[in-house]
């Protein structure tokens, strides 16, 4: 019973959608003292009957290291704080109910975790329940440039139920089904076969504002396998459920309304988050000359990843924002920049701001004293400071918003008037 209890816990905070002023304190929302009588530890066979799909794995792999109590984790950290790692936080009473994770910290990423003020349905159902409830292990350390792949083989093969990969807003119980059982799910009755002849089978190509209305055709799924060198199995689930494969779409019948279809596309591939688990390619540009940079478009994040080396999360952050990451500054894009929108970025480049080598004033949120006595000579210096990733320093720099750690950031001093306005807003 406690997968439906979860389940259940889940779809209220879906449907309110807690604001992310919504605070939980260490112990104003922990459970502290529960039993759970053992019979509820086991999901019985009539529960699985009444509709929740019998989808959920126990984690079977083997872990390298488990902190059972993770407020007294002192001895763990000490161990493990400085690896980059595959994480597992698991759920004491319910086998099923756990969380995977990667970080190229892993003290770091803990620290965060416990401090997360998050709207996710991982930090909500953990601060709700509390903390105590909750083990940690280590399921393998890796360098960082493996940690994408190794993520997603474990998110593939176990569906972990905190997890929001794949998630979807249809129903609670079409929340942890696996891709391929999704497909099925969105399929219109398609055949490939009618009076036992091949049917044909009609691609689009999917762009960013429209579907291509000049199609191809193909006579069977066989010759179409061969003429897109995609599997016939492949092209089999993919077809007829209106979700795009590499950036095409496979029909049984051709589209009669183009604009309605792409909506449609649109609208299920947002809500079930399904691109997230496709390769895309990587368009990077030297931010300075807008030129390729060698071996570009990449492939898949990953790929990117390798050659730029930096890490599969940097890639995510960056992708699409028109910023430059990295000090020697490389924009990313998953499409090929059009001219106007490169001569935009040209027209930029003197104003162009690369790097993280900028001062940080921190200040105590609620004296306005200034941290250290002296502003930090980088963000970099700043989030080892603060325990937190730098890109968490660029999201406060100079927003007059408190942090999670209760203190301000800004890129140069702060005047009396400034000052003035921080402590009556704090108060």
């Amino acid at each position: 019973m406690y997968l439906y209890l979860i389940l259940f816990i889940l779809s209220i905070f879906s449907s309110l959608r807690l604001t992310s002023n919504t605070k939980y304190s260490n112990n104003s929302l922990h459970y502290k003292s529960i039993n759970y009588p053992n019979k509820y530890n086991k999901i019985s066979k009539r529960y699985y009957s009444a509709g929740i799909p019998n989808k959920y794995i126990t984690f079977e792999d083997k872990v390298l290291a488990t902190c059972e109590d993770i407020y007294n984790k002192s001895e763990f950290i000490k161990k493990w704080g400085l690896v980059s790692c595959i994480y597992l936080i698991e759920y004491k009473h319910d086998p099923l109910v756990y969380y995977i994770g990667r970080t190229n910290l892993f003290k770091r990423r803990i620290s965060n975790h416990l401090l997360a003020n998050s709207n996710n349905k991982f930090h909500l159902f953990i601060n709700l329940i509390g903390w105590e409830h909750f083990k940690t292990s280590i399921i393998e350390v890796k360098p960082a440039t493996e940690l994408g792949a190794r993520e997603n083989y474990y998110l593939q093969k176990y569906l972990p139920l905190l997890n929001t990969t794949f998630s979807s807003s249809f129903s609670e119980t079409q929340i942890y089904e696996t891709l391929t059982n999704k497909l099925l799910n969105l399929k219109n009755n398609s055949v490939i076969y009618e009076n036992g002849k091949s049917k044909k089978v009609y691609v689009y190509n999917i762009l960013k504002d429209h579907i291509d209305s000049n199609y191809y055709q193909y006579k069977s799924i066989i010759e179409t396998s061969k003429g897109q060198n995609i599997a016939r199995g492949t092209i089999s689930l993919y077809m007829d459920t209106n979700i795009p494969f590499k950036g095409k779409l496979y029909y049984s019948n051709p589209i009669l309304n183009i604009k309605e279809i792409f909506d449609l596309v649109k609208n299920i591939s947002n809500e079930l988050k399904l691109n997230s688990n496709i390769a895309k390619k990587v368009w990077a540009y030297d931010a300075k000359t807008l030129e390729l940079i060698k071996g570009s478009p990449f492939v898949s994040k990953s790929q990117a990843s390798k050659v730029l080396s930096v890490s599969r999360d940097v890639i995510s952050y960056f992708i699409d924002t028109n910023k430059a990451e990295g000090i020697k500054g490389t924009y990313l894009f998953s499409n090929k920049l059009n001219c106007e929108e490169m001569n935009k970025l040209l027209n930029n480049v003197d104003s162009l701001k690369l790097g993280n080598k900028k001062e940080v004033w921190i200040y105590d949120a609620e004296t306005l004293k200034l941290v250290n006595n002296m502003p930090y000579p980088s963000l970099k210096l700043a989030a080892e400071y603060l325990e937190v990733e730098y890109r968490t320093i660029k999201r406060h720099l100079d927003t007059k918003i408190s942090s999670s750690k209760k203190v301000y950031l800004f890129s140069k001093q702060l005047d009396l008037a400034t000052k003035k306005e921080l402590l009556e807003k704090y108060t």
